[in-house]
C-alpha cells in the first residue's frame, strides 16, 4: 500500500490500520470495490470503511476508504494487489485523482516517489496513458524481481557478489 504515498490518497497514517487502507474524502468506495471484485486478487478481501487519518494527505478529515484484508499470506501477491487496487481508484476517478511529491531524505525533492517505490521507468506514464490496461502480463512484469541480483550488483560496494546471485 506504500505505492499510494506518491499519491493524493491517504494511507491511513495515525489510524490503527494505516498501510492496510488508503481512502480520500472524495473516493467512492462502493464503485471501487465493485471493480475490485470483479478483479483476481488471491489470498485478500477488500471492503469499505470511513477513517479519520492523523497525517497529511486528507489530516483530519473523515474519508471513505477501502481496508485489504490478508485472507492467506501464501497465496497474496502484496504489489500487485497495490498496482490493481490503484488502477481502479484512477478509472473510479480520473478528475479527482493525482500523482503527489514524497519529500524523503533520500529524494527531497519528492519528484518521481512512484518510479522509486515500484522501481519501474514506464509504470507511471503506463498508468496515466492506459489505466485499463494494466492487466496480469503488466503486472507480471512490473513485479517481476528474477533481474534483481543483477540490477543491485553495481550498487553493492560491501558486498560479495557470489553471496548476491545465490
Amino acid at each position: 500500500m506504500c505505492l499510494f504515498e506518491a499519491t493524493n490518497l491517504s494511507v491511513g497514517r495515525g489510524t490503527s490500520a494505516a498501510f492496510q487502507r488508503i481512502g480520500a474524502p472524495w473516493l467512492d468506495a462502493a464503485a471501487v470495490l465493485r471493480a475490485i471484485d470483479a478483479l483476481p486478487l488471491a489470498g485478500v478481501r477488500c471492503e469499505g470503511v470511513t477513517f479519520t487519518p492523523e497525517l497529511e494527505p486528507h489530516a483530519g478529515e473523515r474519508c471513505s476508504g477501502v481496508h485489504l484484508n490478508v485472507l492467506d499470506t501464501r497465496l497474496v501477491r502484496p504489489v500487485a494487489a497495490a498496482l490493481r487496487l490503484l488502477t481502479v481508484v484512477r478509472r473510479a476517478h480520473p478528475d479527482a485523482f493525482a500523482w503527489s511529491k514524497y519529500p524523503t531524505a533520500a529524494n527531497p525533492s519528492g519528484d518521481g516517489h512512484f518510479l522509486r517505490l515500484l522501481g519501474r521507468d514506464s509504470a507511471q506514464a503506463w498508468m496515466d496513458q492506459s489505466p485499463e490496461q494494466v492487466d496480469e502480463p503488466v503486472l507480471r512484469e512490473w513485479t517481476d524481481v528474477s533481474d534483481w541480483s543483477s540490477r543491485v550488483r553495481p550498487a553493492l560496494i560491501y558486498a560479495d557478489s557470489a553471496a548476491i546471485a545465490r
